[in-house]
C-alpha cells in the first residue's frame, strides 16, 4: 500500500498549538496547522545512520564519510564454505549475522519507503535509505547460491556471545583462543533441510526492495526480484523448521513459518501482480497462530516482531482483496491495544502512556504496533473510529519514545537520551567485558532504540550496559520505529529539511600505550651492551585496529664504534623474551652519518583491544658492541636513560608501525630509510596535554596503583607538577584528598619545604609512574598491587606558564580592559538592614578607557563574588560581580552552564573584577546556573574564596533576593513576577515542574484587562489571510504576525515592513509565513507594532502588540488552563514592568 501525499489541513478547534521555537516557546494562532512536536526528521536521519553502525563486511566510502570508528569487519565470512558472505548487519551489540531478524528490518524500512517516499525525498533522507536497502539485500543475494540453498546464519551464537569486543576485532581473535570459529550455516528445499520463516523473510525483503528500486536501477531490481522468487520456492517446497536449528536460543522461530511464507506470497503478489501469489497467501491464513491453544480465532494480541508478521500479512490482504475478516483481525488488535478487549497477552500502560506488553525491549514493541496502527488507519475501507483510536495510539507511543516519558529513548537524540546501550563495538573496550572500562561507551551509537522501562509500574529507565531489558539495540527495534518517524515527519514536519546524522567522533586520547626501559647496560672497552623492554597496549577504537604485524624500529648513533675501525655487521641484535613470535634484524643504514636502525619484527603476534591478556604484549631485545660504545647518544634511547621498572618512559623516538603504517612514536629525522606513510594520530591541544583529564573514581589506567601499608594504609607519594618529590603520606583508602591536613600531621614537612605554605598547592590528580599520564580523582584509589602511581600537586605561587594549554571554547577570553564607572557592590540579602540608593539595573557597561596590555599577577589566584544583579532592562537574566585577584582579569576567562550544558554569557572585564551576564529562557528561571572560573594562561580553575571551584545560583533566586522589604513596592512586584513568569512558562510546557511554585493565581486577571490591546486591521491584499498573532519566549521576548498566502500566489511577491522598515517573513510552510519583532523588552509588552503587507498597490496592515496574544487567549474559547495562564501572566509581566520604569 503506497500513501498518498497529503496536504495541510487547518486545526478545527480554536486551541493554541506549542512548538519549540529557536529555543523558546513559539505559541502561534489556533488557525495554523499544528507544528511538529518533535524534530521527527532529525530522528528519521539518526535512526537510518543506526543501520550503517551495523554494517559488517568492507565499509563503503558512504558509511566511512559518517562514521570515523567503524572499519572493515568480517571480511572473510564464508570462507568456510567456499562463498563470499561478508556483508549484511550485525545482528545487535553483538557480532554474529542472524538472517531472520536481519531480513524483518528490511523489509519493513523497504515497507516504509514505499508508503511515504516524499517522507525521505523531503527530508534529504533518501539516499541513506537506498543506501541502507542495498546493503542488506545485497547481502541476502550473496546468501542464496543456488536454487537450493539459503545461508540463513554467519557465527555460532554461543561463540560470538563469548567474545567482548569490536567487530573489527573478530577475525584477528579467531587466530586466538578468544573467539573460537565463525561458521555459516544452510537450509534447503527439502523436509529435512528447511528453514521455510527464514527463506520466506528473506524473499519479502528482496521482493520489496525490487520495488523500491524499480524505476531508479532496473536491473538491480530485477536481480531482487529474480532472488526472492528462488527463495520463495525453496520456503514453500520445504515447508519446514528442521533444518533451521543454529538460531535456536536467539531468534527461535517460536511462531512458526506460516506467517512469514504468507507475508512473502503478499509482496511478491504486490511485486508481479501474479495471482498464484496471492492464493498462496490466503492459503497461509487459516495456520496463522491463534489467540488461545484450542480455538479457532486468530492471535490478534501480540504485536508485529521479527518472527510474528502474520498481522501485517493481513494487512496487506486487506489492501488487496478488501475483505471484511482482513480488516475484523487487525481492529481486534487495536481493540486489545487501547484496553476494550482482554487477550491472551497483557498491556499494561506506564503512568506517562507507554503501552509495554513485554519488559525485553517495552519501547520496540510499542514501535512496532505504532506501525501497524499508522498502516491501518491508511487503509482504503478503514473505519473512521478506528482510524482515530489508532492514529492516536501510535502518535501517543512515538512521542514517548522520543521525549514523552521523560527520556529519550533513541540513543543521540533529544533530551537524556542513552549513552551505554549493549553494544560490543559502541563501549569501545580494551578488557574485554561489558563490565569493565571504561564505565561509559567510548562511541555514541547514534539513532539506535534502547529497550526502554522494564516496567509499566513505573517510567523509571536504566542506562546501563550490562541491563538486557531497558538497553538492549538490535536491528529489529529500529525497523518499524523508522517507519513510524517517517509518517511523523509527513504529517507534521512540513518538509523540512533534516541534517544528515553523523557519528564523526574526537578519540579521547591516545590509542596505543607504549611504555619503555632500559632493563640492562654495560659499557666497558671490552664490549658495551643496551638491552630494552618494551609493554605495547592497544586500545584502538577509532576504529579498533588488531596489531598483527608490529615492527619496532630503534635508531641507534654507532658513529663512534665505527670511527674504532668495526663495521656495522660486528654490532649484534637478538630477542631475549617476546610474548609472541619475534624476530629482530641487523643494524640497516638510514643514510645519516653513524645513525643505523634495527627492526624488531613481531608478525603474527596478535595484540587486539579484547581483553587483558590480549590488549597488551610485553618483550625484550639487546644490542651489543664488540667495544666501548656511547649508546646514549642514540636518538631512540634518549628518553630511556633515566628509566627502571618503576619508573618507565614513552619511548617516543622508537617508531612503531603496524602493517606498514606508523602508530606510535616517531621516525628519525632526517633519516632516509624506507618507511611507509604515517597514519594521523590524534593531535593534543596547543601547549600540550590538558594535566588533568576526565576520569572518575576507580577508573584508574594503568598495571599497578598504590600499595598498602601493614596497618592497611595507602602510602602515597607527593611530586610537584615537575616531578619533584615533596613529601609522602599513609593515606585511608576512598579517604578525600585534604594536602593541608596530611602535611600538618606528616612529620617530613619541615625538610621538604612544606612548612606553613601547605595551602599554596593544589591538588590536580594521580600521575602513573608506568606510563607518565594524568588521572583525574579526588579520591585515594584502593590499593592491590605495589605503588606506581603519585599524588601530583601544582604550586599556585609559581611564575605563571607563559604559553596557555588550551583556549577557552565556550566563553571567549574577554577582551575589555575598561573598568567601570561605579564598581559594583553586593546585593544585600533579604535581611540586610541597608537600603540601596538605586534599584536594580542593567548590566553597567564599562567605558571605552583603555588600559595596559595586561600581564600576570604574581601570587595565587582567587575570585570573590562581591555581588548579583538582576537584569530587568530587556532580556530575562542576572549580572554576578566577581573581584579577582592573583591574576589579571583580563586573563579571566568564564564557563557558564545551566544544568550541566555548556552556554553563552557575557563577560565584561574592569581592573580587578569581573561582570558576567547570563540570560536565560523563562522557563530556565529556576534553572541553576554554574560559573566556574579559568586561568586562561594553563587553564586551571580559579578557586573562589570560600574555597569552591564554581558559583551556582538560579535567576530567581536573585530574583527573590529583591523581593525583601527592603526595596520599593515596585521592585518588589516586578521580582515576584519575574519569578511567577518563569513558572507558569515551566507549566505550559511541563518543564521540571516540581520547582514551578506560583505565589500569584492571577485570578483577577480577566479577557476585560486585555481588550483594548486586540489587533487591528485595515486594507486587504489578494491572497493574503491574516491569522493572529503568535509569540515566542525566549530571554527576551518576540512578536510574531502569521499570516497565510493563498494557492496560486506566491510569497515573493508580497513585501512586509514593521514600521515601516523592510523585513523578510518566516516560511513557516503549507503556505504559511510570519514577521518576527525580536528584542522586546518586558516594559514594551504593550507598545503597538505597525505591520504592513504590500503586493502592487494593495495594502494590508495589522497593529499588534504582545499583549494582543493575550486578548487573542483571553478572548477566545480555549479550556487549555497552562495557554490561558502564560496568556494572564505576559499581562501581569507587562503591568509590573511599566509601574517599575514608570516610577
Amino acid at each position: 500500500m503506497r500513501r498518498k501525499k497529503r496536504t495541510a489541513t487547518r486545526a478545527a478547534a480554536c486551541v493554541l498549538s506549542l512548538a519549540m521555537a529557536f529555543g523558546g516557546v513559539s505559541v502561534m494562532p489556533a488557525n495554523v496547522a499544528a507544528a511538529e512536536k518533535y524534530d521527527y526528521g532529525d530522528a528519521l536521519s539518526k535512526s537510518l545512520l543506526f543501520y550503517q553502525l551495523q554494517e559488517a563486511g568492507t565499509m563503503s566510502e558512504e558509511t566511512l564519510s559518517r562514521c570515523n570508528w567503524k572499519g572493515n569487519s568480517c571480511e572473510h565470512d564464508g570462507q568456510d564454505v567456499g562463498l563470499d558472505l561478508s556483508g549484511g548487519w550485525y545482528d545487535a551489540g553483538d557480532n554474529a549475522k542472524f538472517n531472520l531478524p536481519m531480513a524483518y528490518s528490511s523489509m519493513l524500512l523497504g515497507w516504509s519507503y514505499l508508503n511515504n517516499p516524499e517522507a525521505y525525498k523531503n527530508s534529504g533522507q533518501e539516499k541513506w535509505m537506498l543506501h541502507d536497502l542495498k546493503w542488506a539485500n545485497d547481502y541476502f543475494v550473496k546468501c542464496n547460491p543456488d536454487a537450493h540453498t539459503y545461508y540463513y546464519q554467519v557465527g555460532n551464537g554461543g561463540h560470538d556471545h563469548a567474545f567482548w569486543s569490536a567487530a573489527e576485532c573478530v577475525e584477528a581473535a579467531l587466530n586466538t583462543t578468544a573467539y573460537a570459529s565463525r561458521p555459516s550455516y544452510k537450509v534447503g528445499d527439502e523436509t529435512a533441510n528447511g528453514g521455510t520463516g527464514v527463506t520466506a523473510e528473506a524473499a519479502s525483503s528482496l521482493a520489496v526492495a525490487s520495488m523500491v528500486f524499480k524505476d531508479s536501477d532496473p536491473e538491480l531490481s530485477e536481480q531482487y526480484l529474480e532472488h526472492a522468487r528462488t527463495l520463495f520456492t525453496i520456503a514453500n517446497k520445504a515447508r519446514s523448521e528442521k533444518g533451521y536449528t543454529m538460531a535456536n536460543g536467539y531468534y527461535s522461530s517460536f511462531n512458526g513459518f506460516w506467517d512469514e511464507l504468507g507475508m512473502a506470497a503478499c509482496w511478491l503478489y504486490e511485486a508481479t501482480g501474479e495471482k498464484t501469489y496471492l492464493n498462496v497467501a490466503e492459503e497461509c491464513v487459516p495456520k496463522f497462530g491463534t489467540e488461545d491453544p484450542g480455538t479457532k480465532d486468530q492471535a490478534y494480541s501480540w504485536p508485529l516482531c521479527w518472527d510474528d508478521v502474520h498481522l501485517a500479512a493481513n494487512l496487506k490482504l486487506a489492501e488487496f482483496t478488501g475483505k471484511k475478516e482482513y480488516y475484523e483481525i487487525l481492529e481486534k488488535n487495536i481493540d486489545f491495544w487501547i484496553g476494550r478487549i482482554s487477550g491472551s497477552h497483557t498491556i499494561t500502560y506506564s503512568p506517562k502512556g507507554l503501552a509495554v506488553c513485554d519488559t525485553w525491549g517495552s519501547a520496540r514493541y510499542a514501535c512496532n504496533e505504532a506501525f501497524l496502527c499508522f498502516m491501518y488507519a491508511e487503509l482504503p475501507d478503514a473505519d473512521a473510529a478506528y482510524k482515530k483510536d489508532a492514529t492516536k495510539f501510535a502518535e501517543q507511543q512515538i512521542n514517548y519514545v522520543l521525549g514523552d516519558g521523560g527520556h529519550s529513548y533513541q540513543v543521540g537524540f533529544g533530551k537524556d537520551y542513552p549513552v551505554n546501550p549493549h553494544h560490543r563495538t559502541a563501549h569501545g573496550s580494551w578488557l574485554g567485558e561489558l563490565t569493565k572500562l571504561p564505565k561509559t561507551n567510548r562511541h555514541l551509537l547514534v539513532g539506535a532504540l534502547v529497550g526502554g522501562p522494564a516496567s509499566a509500574d513505573d517510567d523509571d529507565y536504566e542506562d546501563t550496559r550490562s541491563n538486557y531489558q531497558t538497553n538492549e539495540v538490535a536491528c529489529d527495534y529500529n525497523a518499524a520505529f523508522t517507519g513510524d518517524l517517517a509518517i511523523m515527519y509527513d504529517k507534521y514536519s512540513e518538509g523540512k529539511r533534516a541534517e544528515d546524522a553523523s557519528a564523526i567522533e574526537t578519540p579521547d586520547g591516545e590509542e596505543y600505550l607504549v611504555t619503555g626501559l632500559i632493563q640492562s647496560q654495560n659499557s666497558s672497552d671490552s664490549g658495551s651492551s643496551v638491552e630494552l623492554m618494551i609493554h605495547f597496549e592497544n586500545r584502538t577504537a577509532w576504529p579498533a585496529v588488531p596489531t598483527d604485524s608490529l615492527v619496532v624500529r630503534t635508531y641507534l648513533d654507532i658513529s663512534d664504534v665505527l670511527e674504532k675501525g668495526y663495521k656495522p655487521s660486528d654490532i649484534k641484535t637478538s630477542t631475549n623474551f617476546a610474548q609472541g613470535s619475534a624476530v629482530i634484524s641487523e643494524l640497516k643504514p638510514t643514510g645519516k652519518n653513524g645513525i643505523y636502525y634495527c627492526d624488531l619484527d613481531l608478525t603474527g603476534t596478535y595484540i587486539l583491544p579484547a581483553g587483558e591478556s590480549l590488549n597488551n604484549k610485553e618483550f625484550t631485545y639487546k644490542i651489543t658492541a664488540p667495544c666501548k660504545w656511547k649508546y646514549t647518544n642514540s636518538p631512540s634511547l634518549k628518553d630511556l636513560l633515566k628509566t627502571d621498572y618503576n619508573h618507565q618512559a614513552d619511548p617516543v623516538n622508537i617508531a612503531f608501525y603496524n602493517r606498514g603504517v606508523l602508530v606510535h612514536g616517531q621516525e628519525y629525522s632526517g633519516s632516509g630509510a624506507a618507511t611507509p606513510t604515517p597514519t594521523p594520530r590524534p593531535t593534543e591541544s596547543a601547549g600540550g596535554e590538558d594535566p588533568v583529564p576526565e576520569g572518575d573514581y576507580g577508573e584508574l589506567e594503568g598495571t599497578k596503583i598504590p600499595g598498602m601499608t601493614q596497618d592497611g594504609k595507602i602510602q602515597i607519594f607527593f611530586k610537584d607538577d615537575t616531578g619533584k618529590y615533596l613529601d609522602e603520606h599513609a593515606c585511608v583508602e576512598g579517604e578525600a584528598v585534604e594536602p593541608a591536613a596530611w602535611i600538618i600531621s606528616n612529620t617530613y614537612h619541615d625538610k621538604n619545604g612544606w612548612s606553613g605554605e601547605a595551602e599554596r598547592y593544589e591538588f590536580i590528580g594521580w600521575r602513573s609512574t608506568l606510563n607518565g599520564r594524568y588521572y583525574a580523582s579526588d579520591k585515594i584509589p584502593a590499593a592491590t598491587e605495589p605503588c606506581s602511581y603519585y599524588a601530583i600537586f601544582r604550586d599556585t605561587e609559581a611564575p605563571a606558564t607563559p604559553t596557555p594549554t588550551k583556549k577557552p571554547t565556550v566563553t571567549p577570553k574577554p577582551t575589555a580592559t575598561a573598568k567601570p564607572t561605579v564598581k559594583p557592590t553586593a546585593t544585600p540579602k533579604p535581611t540586610a538592614t541597608v537600603k540601596p540608593t538605586t534599584k536594580p539595573t542593567a548590566t553597567p557597561k564599562p567605558t571605552a578607557t583603555p588600559t595596559k596590555a595586561p600581564t600576570q599577577k604574581p601570587g595565587k589566584a582567587t575570585v570573590k563574588i562581591v555581588g548579583k544583579n538582576l537584569e530587568l532592562q530587556g532580556k530575562i537574566g542576572a549580572a554576578v560581580y566577581a573581584d579577582v585577584t592573583g591574576v589579571n582579569a583580563e586573563d579571566v576567562y568564564v564557563v557558564t552552564t545551566v544544568n550541566g550544558e555548556e552556554i553563552s554569557s557575557e563577560v565584561e572585564a574592569y581592573d580587578d573584577g569581573l561582570t558576567v551576564t547570563t540570560f536565560v529562557k523563562p522557563k530556565e528561571l529556576h534553572d541553576e546556573i554554574t560559573l566556574e572560573f579559568r586561568n586562561a594562561a594553563d587553564d586551571s580553575v580559579i578557586k573562589l574564596k570560600d574555597g569552591s571551584t564554581s558559583l551556582s545560583y538560579s535567576v530567581a533566586d536573585i530574583a527573590k533576593l529583591y523581593q525583601s522589604k527592603t526595596y520599593s513596592k515596585e521592585t518588589r512586584e516586578l521580582a515576584e513576577a519575574i519569578v511567577n513568569y518563569g513558572s507558569y512558562a515551566q507549566k505550559l510546557l511541563k518543564y521540571n515542574t516540581s520547582s514551578a511554585k506560583v505565589t500569584d493565581t492571577l485570578s483577577d486577571v480577566t479577557k476585560d484587562d486585555v481588550a483594548d490591546y486586540k489587533a487591528v486591521t485595515s486594507g486587504k491584499v489578494a491572497g493574503l489571510s491574516y491569522m493572529g498573532p503568535g509569540l515566542t519566549l525566549n530571554a527576551d521576548t518576540v512578536l510574531d504576525v502569521y499570516f497565510r498566502i493563498s494557492d496560486g500566489y506566491d510569497l515573493d511577491d508580497y513585501s512586509f515592513t514593521v514600521d515601516g522598515k523592510k523585513i523578510k517573513p518566516v516560511d513557516a510552510g503549507s503556505g504559511y509565513c510570519y514577521v518576527e519583532i525580536e528584542g522586546i523588552k518586558a516594559k514594551d509588552l504593550g507598545k503597538v507594532y505597525n505591520v504592513s503587507v504590500k503586493k502592487g498597490s494593495s495594502t494590508f496592515t495589522v497593529k499588534a502588540s504582545v499583549l494582543s496574544w493575550s486578548e487573542t487567549v483571553l478572548g477566545g474559547k480555549t479550556g487549555d488552563a497552562a495557554t490561558v495562564n502564560m496568556a494572564k501572566m505576559v499581562y501581569r509581566y507587562s503591568e509590573k514592568a511599566t509601574a517599575y520604569f514608570e516610577k
